[in-house]
């Protein structure tokens, strides 16, 4: 039987303290959700079932720090920080695409959370980088990566993430997988057996699956469908907020550097 609280152990990272976040069932201009802010302490957050279960219960919502007091990370997170219409699909297929390790979850503001996990503990400094790289050959250069801090100093809590799954029964953060090209919502259970599929032994099999994968190739085949594949999606984007039209008229090198995007020699 599938233990309810592995979330816990999943999140493993800063075991003493832990970010608290209580919705107001309010949202700003941009959709993101509004409500308090804080953290909250404790003696070991991976096993604290009482803490996880309030969270998946819809009690209080948990954000867990990746990295612990020895800098290291069994988990980091790619934060796509978009909250109104956001294509899950297009971030899925492109995943997919590039056959990378991560695990999708949809933020509590709409956005996308990119996870990628490890069963044993990675250094901070190392799974950051790496993150960095992933991130921008999604097309999200710009977006944030945790863990933020490679080193805990003393009396520093780090930065958190707001955990997936907080109010089990009726949730809107959830894992996120793409079958027959359409979404489909795992359960809490469903994201356990897939955090079992993708969990990586070591950043070494991490830096394999680029290598292997020539994601860091500019000229090869899995590097240019990503590329091509967000540019197609950035231009369509403008066209729907700009009514940029002409943009069909315009050179790919001209198109690629209007949209700020790195022009492939």
């Amino acid at each position: 039987m599938q233990d309810r609280f592995l979330i816990g152990k999943i999140f493993k990272g800063n075991e003493l303290a832990y970010g608290v976040f209580k919705p107001s069932n309010e949202k700003d201009v941009r959709g993101k959700e509004q409500g308090g802010q804080g953290w909250g302490y404790t003696e070991q957050l991976s096993t604290d079932t009482k803490i996880w279960q309030s969270h998946l219960d819809g009690e209080e919502s948990i954000g867990a720090v990746p990295i612990d007091h020895d800098n290291n990370c069994h988990w980091g997170c790619i934060d796509i920080d978009s909250y109104k219409n956001f294509d899950h699909i297009t971030l899925l297929t492109s995943i997919e695409r590039a056959k990378l390790p991560f695990i999708v979850c949809r933020s509590k503001s709409g956005g996308a959370h990119v996870y990628c996990f490890f069963s044993k503990g990675v250094k901070a400094k190392d799974l950051q980088k790496k993150l960095r790289q992933a991130s921008a050959l999604l097309g999200y250069k710009d977006a944030e990566v945790f863990p933020k801090q490679i080193r805990l100093l003393k009396g520093q809590n780090g930065n958190y993430v707001n955990a997936p799954y907080f109010n089990e029964k009726d949730c809107q953060r959830y894992a996120l997988k793409l079958e027959n090209n359409q979404l489909k919502k795992l359960s809490l259970s469903e994201f356990y057996d897939e955090y079992e599929l993708q969990a990586l032994g070591d950043i070494k099999e991490l830096e394999r699956e680029i290598k292997e994968r020539g994601l860091n190739d500019k000229n090869s085949l899995e590097f240019n469908t990503a590329y091509d594949a967000e540019l197609v999606r950035r231009v369509a984007e403008k066209t729907r907020n700009e009514g940029q039209i002409e943009f069909d008229l315009i050179s790919d090198e001209q198109k690629k550097k209007a949209l700020g995007m790195r022009v492939r020699n």
